[in-house]
């Protein structure tokens, strides 16, 4: 037996498991794939996704971890203090709220018609109705460390969606050069669309932990609740 048949039968299959053929095939063709016969359909897939799937994966993940571990900007949101609060009038969460509060009425209004889930209805409308409360009266104290403690992933998920949504839409309208520029308030010549997006970004990055986001200059929030939002011009405390 030639010496290289012996090595190839007697150390380098059981070493491979018997897939040897495949190992050289796929390695020649990586270095010259004009060069090796097609590869059987299992094995091409795999090799593409080892050289074009798994590295873009990869490099997406790598972009993604950078950016959460980055601080939010909120200061490029603001343009001037009472943005922190005007911000909320432009929440699109609230109409995924106000979607959840009809759907949680009929909820109700079914489970009183129905043995089965009366107790569990009415008790889930309940709880629904006393977070509703509790969030009316931090707003109504001007209570910013508990205004936002009871949102939902569902909302925040919501407004995430909305505003790549948006971004797409006006990206979409700058390159087909369709967008029409629309000023409500003439001090700032702001567009609307440009405005209503910017305030959610802002009210979405509120809702982020305070170790998530950069010092803001003191002059851009109010200063009665300084104490809840990190400074720059001192160490935060809450």
């Amino acid at each position: 037996m030639p010496l290289a048949e012996y090595v190839e039968n007697y150390i380098v299959d059981p070493l491979t498991d018997g897939l040897h053929n495949v190992l050289r095939t796929t390695a020649q063709h990586l270095v010259d794939p004009s060069s090796t016969p097609p590869l059987p359909t299992t094995i091409a897939s795999r090799v593409d996704s080892a050289v074009h799937t798994h590295p873009s994966i990869a490099h997406t993940l790598t972009q993604v971890k950078q950016v959460t571990s980055e601080a939010i900007d909120m200061a490029a949101l603001i343009r001037f203090p009472a943005e922190l609060f005007l911000s909320e009038s432009e929440w699109a969460g609230a109409r995924w709220r106000e979607e959840k509060v009809g759907k949680a009425e009929g909820d109700d209004t079914q489970a009183m018609t129905s043995d089965e889930s009366d107790g569990q209805g009415a008790s889930e409308y309940l709880a629904f109705a006393i977070k509703s409360h509790q969030e009316a009266q931090a707003k109504a104290t001007g209570d910013s460390t508990t205004e936002f403690a009871q949102d939902e992933p569902g909302v925040l998920q919501y407004v995430l969606d909305y505003a790549a949504d948006v971004i797409a839409e006006l990206e979409a309208h700058r390159q087909d050069g369709t967008w029409q520029v629309k000023i409500e308030d003439k001090e700032s010549e702001e567009d609307a669309r440009l405005r209503e997006l910017r305030l959610n970004l802002l009210a979405l990055a509120k809702r982020a932990p305070l170790d998530k986001i950069q010092r803001l200059p003191a002059e851009l929030v109010p200063e009665h609740i300084r104490h809840f939002v990190p400074i720059v011009a001192g160490p935060l405390s809450l």
